[in-house]
């Protein structure tokens, strides 16, 4: 009977020691991590897709004039002055533009825009004739340029703005609604300096 007990206690530490993994269980491993791994993988590109499908559009911020007389227009980078030819040839109305490019595979519909100055003030126009009647659409590739005079009431905000948010110099973004509810802001910013303000911009 001793003997038997000794058996079964043997047998019971050896069922209860670790055992080296066999090729088999290795193997099995090694199946499971790649299905984890391809699983994951088409998971994310799922939600890639999935967010690259609806219409997404690119915004940017751009420093430019209007001509006195007509329609036409002229832009530059945000971080570059006027040049003073513009002037000259006509193009005495500052300007800041906001460019909307539809970079999705659906159509978007731009419903306002706004520049955002400091302390969370919003300036924007309805139906402003520097640019289309809004909302509109932009079909995939379509791209459309708004514009807002620099005038005299846009100069007189920008002060006050400096005054209340008690800065020296007044940055300027521009925020795009688009019909789906979500507001792009521009990467880019005009900086409106307390000299150019002083002097009517």
């Amino acid at each position: 009977m001793e003997s038997v007990t000794s058996s079964v206690l043997a047998l019971y530490r050896a069922a209860m020691e670790p055992q080296p993994p066999t090729a088999l269980d290795i193997t099995t491993l090694v199946v499971a991590i790649c299905a984890a791994v391809v699983a994951a993988t088409a998971l994310g590109w799922q939600i890639a897709s999935w967010l690259l499908s609806g219409g997404r559009a690119k915004v940017e911020l751009l420093n430019g004039a209007l001509h006195q007389f007509g329609p036409q227009w002229i832009v530059m980078p945000p971080n570059k002055p006027l040049d003073p030819s513009g002037a000259a040839n006509g193009f005495t109305r500052r300007a800041i533009f906001v460019e909307v490019r539809n970079v999705g595979r659906l159509p978007i519909t731009v419903t306002s825009w706004q520049l955002k100055l400091p302390g969370g003030v919003k300036i924007g126009e309805l139906n402003s004739p520097n640019g289309p009647r809004l909302p509109h659409r932009l079909d995939v590739g379509d791209s459309e340029k708004w514009a807002i005079e620099v005038d005299s009431e846009l100069v007189a905000a920008l002060r006050a703005t400096r005054k209340m948010a008690k800065v020296d110099d007044v940055e300027v973004r521009a925020v795009v609604s688009l019909g789906s509810g979500k507001e792009i802001k521009t990467p880019q910013r005009i900086t409106f300096t307390a000299k150019e303000l002083e002097q009517g911009a």
